[in-house]
């Protein structure tokens, strides 16, 4: 037992060689981290000598003397994952542990004889018992060269006569970029409510390539069949994605895309398949426009949407003293009617009427928007009003 006088206080420092722990390391004569810190390949650790100024120089030189302790050997070393398969260019993680050692042990990582620790991030944690826990993640790219290489963790200890070295093979694939895609068919014409079959291969490819189909800005892959994967004499792989889907009106005029994912591209490859629906004018309900002003002009853009373009397009309007309807070509200009068709896109348009100096018998007249294409027909009843709107009224 030594007794040791600091600033009046009395510490009580017991020196041992089994245990770091012992009460001396722990004094604040020394500093723990130091000790825990110190890198050093002998069988001991020597604590720091530095000393407080009222410690007596005989009191110094015994603790140079004895002041060594044992470590604690490191738990066999944990590399995961224990093998590593990637293609060039794969961002892989993995990560070399040992769960207790005095003082924390050092991991350092080579591959191919090259040092990479600079790709890793080491974490050290103290356990309850002093020991230390030390993780290091390494996040490695790989390529090519690396193939049949040896990915060693090596752990370094002061316990140690030897380092401690844990590896893990490394293979990588070749890798090919895919052939071009083919889609089939190459354009979609249906009619609303048809279900289509759509399929997008890729003959070959290293590794498999991965296929998402998109419609409109919207991923629609979850409607396609799980891709079928066949492996090819050449060690490659051929993939063909089915997708089943009901076209709808709206699908008219868009695009769909099948697009190629796969490591060698830069960017995914995009095959575009034109979708054309076919239908006939869509009926709407008869439309009253409130709040008309006698003596006024009036114009009326009364929307609809057809594809083919319509082939058959007049207004007619006929009044309860009218025995028989007049009609109203399109285009035309009779000085009281004025006629047009705005096309919007490929199947939306707009039919524009315009009155002048409207009367009361324009008032009690219907008129109507005949529009036909080849695949059916629609009418469109317009009806004008004084009265309040009874929308905004409520």
């Amino acid at each position: 037992m030594v007794v040791v006088t600091q600033h009046g206080a009395r510490t009580n420092a017991t020196i041992s060689r089994n245990s770091l722990a012992a009460p001396l390391c722990e004094a604040s004569i020394y500093s723990k981290k130091d000790i825990l810190n110190k890198e050093d390949q002998m069988d001991f650790i020597e604590c720091p000598m530095t000393f407080p100024q009222d410690v007596p120089t005989h009191v110094m030189t015994y603790f140079r003397q004895v002041g060594r302790f044992t470590g604690v050997a490191p738990t066999p070393s944990k590399m995961s994952p224990k093998q590593i398969l990637a293609y060039p260019g794969d961002l892989e993680e993995i990560q070399c542990s040992v769960m207790a050692a005095r003082p924390a042990v050092k991991i350092t990582w080579t591959i191919n004889g090259n040092d990479i620790t600079t790709h890793a991030k080491a974490v050290e944690r103290q356990n309850l018992d002093g020991t230390y826990m030390t993780l290091s993640t390494l996040h490695h790219v790989f390529n090519q060269e690396d193939d049949g290489q040896t990915l060693e963790c090596v752990v370094k200890h002061a316990t140690f006569t030897e380092t401690d070295i844990n590896t893990s093979p490394v293979t990588v694939f070749f890798s090919s970029k895919p052939t071009p895609a083919k889609v089939s068919p190459k354009q979609i014409t249906a009619y609303p409510g048809d279900l289509q079959k759509i399929e997008c291969s890729v003959m070959a490819a290293t590794p498999a390539v991965k296929i998402t189909w998109i419609l409109n800005g919207r991923n629609i892959t979850s409607d396609a069949e799980a891709k079928d994967t066949h492996n090819n004499h050449d060690g490659s792989s051929m993939t063909i994605s089915t997708l089943h889907r009901v076209v709808n009106l709206e699908d008219n005029g868009h695009k769909l895309e099948c697009v190629i994912a796969h490591p060698t591209l830069d960017e995914p490859d995009v095959t575009f398949i034109p979708i054309t629906v076919y239908f006939s004018p869509v009926q709407k309900q008869e439309h009253t426009f409130f709040q008309i002003e006698l003596n006024s002009d009036y114009e009326v853009f009364l929307s609809f949407s057809a594809y083919p373009q319509p082939s058959a397009l007049m207004w007619s309007f006929e009044s309860n003293s009218q025995e028989m309807a007049n009609h109203i070509q399109i285009p035309s200009n009779n000085g009281k009617f004025s006629t047009s068709l705005i096309i919007r896109d490929n199947d939306s348009y707009q039919a524009l009427l315009r009155l002048s100096e409207i009367t009361n018998e324009d008032i009690e007249t219907n008129f109507t928007l005949h529009v036909a294409n080849e695949i059916g027909a629609a009418d469109y009843s317009v009806m004008f009003s004084e009265a309040q709107n009874p929308i905004a009224c409520k």
